[in-house]
């Protein structure tokens, strides 16, 4: 089992007293410390979890341990964790980076199946909203094209000390076992990302800083072999309609992915 911003323990205790074999990220080497001591059984690996390599870094945390204790056991939880067909992902997310961070997880590590983690509440009713909804944003297409996602419990400020400004809500996801829509992931999301840049424009001028979509002879022949309106709004296509403009795209362009993607830059 994974668990991300661990902190001092709270969750770490509850997971590892229910019989879990718990790996703990925590970013703060101060707390990561007093981790260790409050929860001696878990793996805790002191790193940031949205750049860090969680399973090279649980490497490091079991070497020095072993060579600590003098043994091997530590290497071992670890080699298990590594062979293991699918994790568990079960965190308190911190609330600044957690829409970035659950989806770094959900993209990077595939072997995470399914879990629960807490995000503050208005953030976690959009990340499962709808994908074809006015509720819905880039992270919303983003997450659904990995997981199946609700929110399983809202919980309230009352439960925390010191109580937060804001509500809480634990969210339940399991991973797909096929993505929702055939079409380049990479194009995918690029489109995605870029029209819900200005999700309040028509998706004609939301893609326009895009190469395919800068010319309007090129940008109508791709909405119509899409099938998709060019003056509607990007939070009305769900991931179906990304999936059309994206496949007409590579479809226009097979060289897609060479090259500069924006008009005006020499940068992808």
């Amino acid at each position: 089992m994974l668990e991300v911003g661990a902190g001092v323990g709270a969750l770490t205790s509850a997971l590892v007293g229910a019989g879990a074999s718990v790996v703990a990220v925590e970013k703060d080497a101060r707390l990561a410390a007093v981790l260790e001591k409050v929860v001696p059984e878990a793996v805790v690996v002191v790193a940031d979890a949205l750049s860090a390599d969680l399973i090279r870094e649980a490497e490091k945390a079991a070497v020095r341990r072993d060579e600590q204790e003098g043994g091997a056991r530590w290497a071992e939880r670890v080699h298990d964790l590594e062979a293991a067909p699918s994790w568990k992902l079960v965190s308190n997310l911190p609330y600044s980076v957690g829409t970035q961070l659950f989806l770094h997880l959900v993209e990077d590590y595939p072997k995470i199946a399914s879990g629960c983690v807490m995000l503050q509440l208005e953030v976690a009713q959009r990340l499962v909203s709808d994908p074809a909804s006015r509720a819905a944003s880039a992270p919303t297409l983003l997450l659904t094209y990995f997981v199946e996602a609700r929110i399983a419990a809202k919980i309230p400020s009352t439960v925390f000390y010191p109580r937060p400004r804001v509500r809480s809500a634990v969210v339940a996801f399991r991973r797909r076992t096929e993505p929702p829509v055939e079409a380049p992931r990479e194009l995918l999301f690029l489109l995605i990302e870029w029209a819900f840049r200005s999700r309040r424009k028509m998706c004609k001028n939301a893609l326009s800083g895009l190469k395919w979509f800068a010319r309007p002879a090129s940008a109508t022949d791709i909405f119509a072999a899409a099938g998709v309106d060019p003056n509607s709004r990007p939070e009305s296509l769900g991931l179906e309609g990304f999936a059309a403009l994206a496949n007409a795209v590579s479809r226009a362009d097979p060289a897609w992915s060479e090259g500069c993607f924006r008009v005006g830059k020499e940068s992808r």
